[in-house]
């Protein structure tokens, strides 16, 4: 199959207003009559269905705006889901644990690939909240870098989703500011302008 480009727009993760998945929707008047194999079987279902999309985009190599799209918003659904059953008594720790650990694997599975898949470019991680004014500055810088240099791709997480994998980089890296930016090994924290960010990606 035909390779397909990297779309170079800033494709945000997790974006709050994404629906939840129409494959495995839930009614909220429903959840509360559901039990807790149920809520584990609906889980389990979320997490096979993005394990198999993910090996999909891998062996297709196909990993499209669309494509990706699809992924991240399976991802927004099973954290939502995780969250709103764990702080609502509705599964275990232990469960909850576990699921946490999955999701973290599995995003991180996912974004290995879409480097491997393009070696060429500049893949950046830019860590924001929608509430936050200074992230709104530095979208629009980075949307600008990633228009003007084919060889850059950045991927946005909206910190707000409370992802486990957000809450890993920060932890990973000893950081607790936003917006931060992940570029290869180097981590900024706070506003880059447009001069400030070529020096930190290294490009003319």
């Amino acid at each position: 199959m035909e390779k397909k480009e990297l779309n170079n727009k800033v494709v945000f993760l997790f974006i709050l207003t994404i629906g939840l998945s129409t494959f495995f929707a839930i009614s909220a008047n429903a959840l509360g009559f559901k039990t807790f194999n149920a809520r584990i079987t609906n889980l389990e279902q979320k997490f096979d269905y993005l394990e198999t999309k993910i090996f999909d985009l891998e062996v297709q190599k196909d990993f499209s705006e669309n494509n990706i799209k699809e992924v991240y918003g399976i991802m927004y659904d099973i954290s939502l889901d995780l969250n709103n059953y764990y702080y609502s008594d509705l599964i275990s720790e232990k469960d909850f644990n576990v699921f946490q650990e999955k999701l973290i694997t599995l995003t991180t599975i996912f974004l290995k690939n879409v480097e491997l898949t393009f070696p060429e470019k500049k893949i950046i991680y830019f860590f924001c909240s929608s509430s936050k004014k200074e992230c709104e500055y530095e979208d629009f810088v980075l949307t600008y870098i990633n228009k003007k240099y084919e060889d850059v791709s950045v991927f946005g997480f909206n910190t707000d989703s409370q992802h486990p994998f957000i809450k890993l980089i920060f932890s990973k890296n000893d950081v607790n500011q936003i917006p931060l930016i992940v570029f290869e090994d180097k981590v900024n924290e706070g506003f880059l302008n447009l001069d400030e960010l070529k020096i930190f990606l290294e490009i003319e």
